[in-house]
C-alpha cells in the first residue's frame, strides 16, 4: 500500500528519488528537481498529500536536498526538522517576563478584551485582570490575580487559580477546564475539573468535578446552577437563583467502586470454588487410602501432598473472601450517623434544592441547620448530627 506524504513537507530545490502520484495518476517522475512552480501547482489543485508507488515510510527515501556546500554529497533530510519547519509559529505571549527557572511566564498588566489567543507549555501568572473573550491554554498551570470577564476560556493541564471574581453572563459564560480549579466567586461559569473544584461562591454555574466540589462561603455559597461530582458536594449555603432551584448530583464514584470490588470478589470466589471442587475427589482418595498412602510411590505421595496443601489454602482463601464480601455489603448498606461522613452536606438550604445521588432524587425545602444526605438502599436519607 502506498505511503502518503504532505505537500507541506516539500521545498524548492529538493530532488525526487521516486515517482510521486495522486489518486493513482503520476504527478512528477523520479529525478525531478522541485521548483516553486511545481509546489504552487500542487497547491492550486488543492492537493494536500501525495503517494509513492512503493511503501516508503521515511520522507528521506522520497527526496534529497540540494548538495551541501563543498561536500559534494546530498544532504539527508530529517523528517522531524521538516515537520518543525512546516508547523505554524505559536502566537506570541503578551508583554511580560519569564521567571529565572524558565518555567513560568508573568503578565504584569491587564490583558485587554479579545487579545490574540495564548497557548504555551509554561505556567502562566496574570497579575492583572483578563478582559472579555480571551482564550488561554497552558500545558502547566494558570494563576490569575485579577478578575476574569465574560466569554473567556481557560484550559490548563495543571491547576487554575483565580483570586478575584470570575464573571460570565447567561449568554457568554466563562469556561474553565483543569484537573483542579480554585476560585473566589464565580458567576455564570462552565467549570470542568477532573479532580476538584474549590470556591467561596458559585452563582448559576455548571460545574463538574471527578471527585469533589467544596464551596466554603455561605454568602452567597451556591446560588442556583447544576453541580455534579463523583464523591462529595459541600457548601455553607445553597439557594435558588432567579427562581431556579440548584441541582446537585453525585455520580456515585465511591459506590461504583464498591460494587466493582464486590463483583471482583464474586468472580475470584467462584474461580476458587471450582478449583476446590476439582480437588475434593483427591481428598476423598487420601481419606480412603488412610495409612496405605505411605505405600505409594514417592512421586505420587508428593503429588497428593501438594494437592492436599492447595485444598487447605483454598478453604482459607474462600473464608477470607467471604469476610471481605460481608464488609463490602455492610459498607454499601450502612447508614451515616454524622454530617461529615455524607457525600452531600450543607449548613443551610433556602428555599429548596434538588439532590440526585445515582438514580435516586430528593427535593429538600428550607432548612437552617447543618445537614448531610446519603444513599441507603436506593433512597436518599439525611443525617443531622
Amino acid at each position: 500500500m502506498p505511503h502518503r506524504f504532505p505537500v507541506s513537507h516539500f521545498r524548492p530545490g529538493m530532488r525526487l528519488k521516486t515517482d510521486i502520484f495522486y489518486d493513482g495518476s503520476l504527478l512528477l517522475p523520479a529525478g525531478t528537481t522541485l521548483a516553486d512552480r511545481h509546489i504552487n501547482q500542487l497547491r492550486s489543485w488543492a492537493i494536500e498529500t501525495v503517494e509513492t508507488q512503493e511503501n516508503l515510510a521515511s520522507f528521506a527515501e522520497v527526496v534529497e536536498a540540494p548538495e551541501g556546500e563543498g561536500s559534494g554529497e546530498p544532504v539527508v533530510l530529517d523528517i522531524s526538522e521538516i515537520e518543525k519547519a512546516a508547523a505554524p509559529e505559536p502566537p506570541p505571549l503578551p508583554k511580560g517576563y519569564a521567571t529565572q527557572d524558565g518555567k513560568t511566564y508573568v503578565v504584569e498588566e491587564d490583558l485587554p478584551s479579545n487579545a490574540p489567543p495564548i497557548k504555551t507549555d509554561l505556567s502562566l501568572v496574570f497579575q492583572g485582570a483578563i478582559g472579555a473573550g480571551n482564550k488561554i491554554e497552558s500545558e502547566a498551570s494558570i494563576r490569575v490575580a485579577g478578575e476574569v470577564a465574560e466569554g473567556c476560556t481557560l484550559i490548563a493541564r495543571g491547576e487554575i487559580t483565580c483570586g478575584a471574581p470570575v464573571t460570565g453572563t447567561d449568554e457568554t459564560a466563562v469556561s474553565l477546564t483543569a484537573p483542579v480549579v480554585t476560585l473566589s466567586l464565580a458567576s455564570y461559569c462552565q467549570i470542568d475539573a477532573a479532580a476538584s473544584i474549590k470556591a467561596s461562591g458559585l452563582v448559576h454555574c455548571r460545574a463538574r468535578a471527578g471527585k469533589e466540589i467544596l464551596v466554603s462561603g455561605s454568602d452567597p455559597g451556591i446560588l442556583g446552577g447544576d453541580l455534579e461530582a463523583g464523591e462529595t458536594i459541600a457548601a455553607g449555603c445553597i439557594a435558588e437563583h432567579s427562581g431556579e432551584p440548584a441541582v446537585v448530583r453525585i455520580t456515585m464514584a465511591r459506590y461504583k467502586k464498591l460494587y466493582l470490588n464486590l463483583e471482583r470478589l464474586d468472580r475470584t470466589a467462584e474461580a476458587r470454588r471450582k478449583e476446590r471442587e476439582s480437588l475434593e475427589k483427591v481428598i476423598q482418595v487420601i481419606k480412603l487410602l488412610g495409612e496405605k498412602v505411605v505405600d505409594l510411590p514417592p512421586e505420587k505421595k508428593q503429588e497428593l501432598a501438594m494437592q492436599s496443601k492447595r485444598y487447605m489454602e483454598l478453604k482459607k482463601e474462600l473464608s477470607d473472601l467471604a469476610l471481605a464480601r460481608q464488609r463490602l455489603e455492610e459498607e454499601l448498606a450502612r447508614e451515616y450517623s454524622t454530617v461529615d461522613e455524607c457525600p452531600v452536606r450543607f449548613d443551610s438550604v433556602r428555599p429548596s434544592v434538588k439532590i440526585v445521588i445515582g438514580t435516586a432524587e430528593l427535593t429538600v425545602n428550607s432548612r437552617q441547620n447543618r445537614i448531610g444526605y446519603y444513599l441507603h438502599k436506593g433512597r436518599i436519607l439525611a443525617a443531622t448530627h
